[in-house]
């Protein structure tokens, strides 16, 4: 039979239904999400079990359980969605006109000087985009997968061809004092004359999965040679901007803080890891390979790109 009037006997809503069921695992929230009754999507899932002559998922007390040919299903799935999309989308992109809403999810560290800049960038270039930063997850992927996260800042890449993986540079540590401390004395304070200061850093998850350490936890080991903990520990940057200024705390906090709007006005560096590579880390941007044929998608990641190298 031709392949055209093949197709004549596909019903395409069963696919995305079939999606939105790998995604959610829940027939009430797929229902929800595409305003049709639960019944009408049982229906579908029953209709898409004889298509494919297969159970597609099993039940358990949290939802759906996908079966090894619906896992199979939702790799084709991923490549075949977006170019159906496309095929109904404009050619020509215009930022302008774009309304998306794109998430990210990254260190708090890089989002504190990153994210300001690039509301202003989508200001100037695409002010109907809105965005929506998530805190740091040690393992994001999940949420990719259900299309609920779109481009990820990662300690680690990814060789799953699931997903687009590229590096854009490394951060490494460095420890700042408040302009006018009495650190700020010495050309080149030894780590006892620094350690004879409170310390105070940012908050890095570990991760045991990936095999990720902290660099915090690496330098006092190693490099300071002690094991007392920090201070304060905290992923909100401004909470200890605010502490370093008005305390002689020292922070502990990486070369991008550099890049945050009035930093250098009220902070130096006393100490800088740059040489060490042992404990530099690795960046990595990451997104989910369904957004490769959207032409949102890549201007956003181009842009998104181009802000994270400039503050590496």
């Amino acid at each position: 039979m031709d392949k055209s009037k093949a197709l004549t006997r596909v019903d395409l809503n069963l696919l995305v239904i079939l999606d939105l069921l790998l995604k959610e695992r829940n027939v009430s929230r797929v229902a929800e999400e595409i305003y049709l009754t639960q019944s009408a999507v049982s229906r579908s899932l029953k209709r898409l079990r004889e298509a494919f002559d297969d159970p597609l998922f099993t039940r358990n007390a949290k939802g759906l359980i996908p079966t090894r040919k619906a896992l199979e299903l939702e790799k084709e799935l991923n490549q075949l969605l977006p170019s159906l999309l496309q095929l109904f989308e404009s050619n020509e992109f215009d930022a302008k006109r774009c309304d998306d809403t794109f998430s990210l999810s990254l260190p708090t560290f890089i989002g504190s000087s990153l994210i300001p800049k690039l509301y202003v960038q989508l200001s100037r270039q695409a002010p109907l985009v809105s965005i929506e930063e998530t805190p740091t997850k040690a393992n994001p992927f999940q949420l990719m997968d259900a299309n609920k996260l779109d481009y990820v800042i990662h300690y680690e890449p990814t060789h799953d061809p699931k997903y687009h993986s590229e590096k854009l540079g490394s951060l490494y540590p460095v420890l700042y004092v408040r302009k006018g401390h009495p650190l700020s004395k010495h050309s080149q304070p030894s780590i006892e004359e620094i350690l004879s200061y409170s310390l105070i850093g940012m908050t890095i998850e570990d991760d045991r999965q990936l095999s990720f350490r902290s660099p915090i936890t690496q330098v006092y080991q190693d490099l300071l040679q002690t094991q007392n903990k920090p201070k304060l520990r905290s992923s909100q940057t401004l909470t200890l901007l605010e502490i370093t200024k008005a305390t002689d705390s020292v922070l502990f906090g990486s070369n991008s803080l550099k890049k945050m709007a009035g930093f250098n006005e009220e902070f130096i560096e006393i100490y800088s890891l740059k040489e060490h590579e042992k404990y530099h880390v690795p960046m990595f941007l990451i997104y989910h390979s369904r957004h490769e044929t959207s032409q949102a998608h890549q201007w956003f990641y181009k842009l998104f790109k181009e802000l994270v190298i400039e503050i590496m």
